[in-house]
């Protein structure tokens, strides 16, 4: 891997970079990191990176009529909304279905008419958890919990679909125990949906409208730190979304932050100068031999 110039475009989750990836990148000629949070762990970690977010296309993911967005998804009805778009891959799970169905049990305590939509397979089908079992565990009402159809989720569901997701949500819920961006976060908050996330590797620098949780750390196998989001701090993200439900300055303070992430601005204000630098860097340098200038790569 060193006999050619490369640059990975890579995600952070841990805290601080874990020391296998920062051996891979030794062979790097630069890397590129999704988030700030993970420049500023790969700069710790002694490499010199650049930052390049993700981007997300804001003519689909943009606000929209919220009623009408529930009518089309049979949902027309609901009191309250959450939702979760987040794959159900490993066990545990990284996108911490566990506790926030903990959480979920708690909040409907008090909001018995809401409902948690999961984008997701309830299965283990991608060696994931049963959520279905995980939620029937936790004594979460069937009323109170749907997923994604299975075939569909297969096949692929439209982008024009989730953003009518995020316009009809009134929170994405998204305390991943670590996340390298969180494409969904920026999404939801591009359509007008405050979020709840965590306070640790990429998602408070992605949360312009919405909530942090408080979290615990703990040490994955490749020996640096994930975290554990606290259950009582989710269930109360939750009750203070519910009590900011269509909160209008929420809602463009979500949009105004997401619109950064458009994808033609992120290809213009850091793509192009992140290629641009990359390339100067790899000009070949004039050396000088007794008064002549000669190009080092001259053969």
């Amino acid at each position: 891997m060193q006999q050619f110039k490369w640059c990975p475009w890579l995600p952070v989750d841990h805290d601080p970079c874990p020391p296998a990836v920062k051996q891979v990148l030794q062979a790097a000629y630069r890397p590129i990191a999704f988030s700030k949070f993970g420049e500023e762990k790969l700069r710790e970690a002694g490499l010199d990176p650049l930052y390049v977010p993700h981007g997300i296309e804001t003519a689909i993911f943009k606000p929209g009529d919220k009623a009408k967005a529930r009518e089309s998804l049979g949902l027309k009805d609901t009191e309250f909304l959450a939702v979760m778009v987040a794959a159900n891959k490993g066990a545990p799970s990284r996108k911490s279905f566990g506790e926030v169905f903990k959480a979920w049990k708690m909040f409907l305590n008090d909001h018995p008419d809401a409902v948690l939509y999961c984008h997701t397979n309830p299965g283990t089908e991608n060696a994931g958890e049963n959520l279905e079992g995980l939620a029937k565990a936790e004594g979460i009402p069937q009323a109170n919990l749907r997923f994604a159809d299975p075939y569909r989720l297969l096949m692929g569901y439209p982008q024009q679909w989730l953003a009518t997701l995020y316009q009809a949500a009134d929170v994405l819920l998204s305390p991943s125990t670590g996340e390298g961006f969180g494409v969904p976060i920026v999404e939801a908050q591009a359509c007008g949906c405050p979020v709840i996330v965590g306070n640790w590797t990429s998602m408070p620098e992605l949360c312009f409208g919405g909530w942090t949780v408080t979290g615990q750390a703990k040490m994955t196998p490749l020996l640096a730190n994930q975290f554990i989001p606290s259950i009582t701090s989710i269930a109360g993200a939750l009750r203070e979304a519910h009590e900011n439900k269509d909160n209008e300055r929420l809602q463009r303070k979500c949009i105004n932050g997401a619109i950064v992430y458009d994808a033609d601005t992120v290809a213009r204000n850091f793509w192009k100068p992140a290629l641009a630098q990359i390339e100067e860097d790899l000009k070949p340098k004039p050396i000088a031999v007794k008064g002549l200038n000669f190009e080092d790569n001259a053969a």
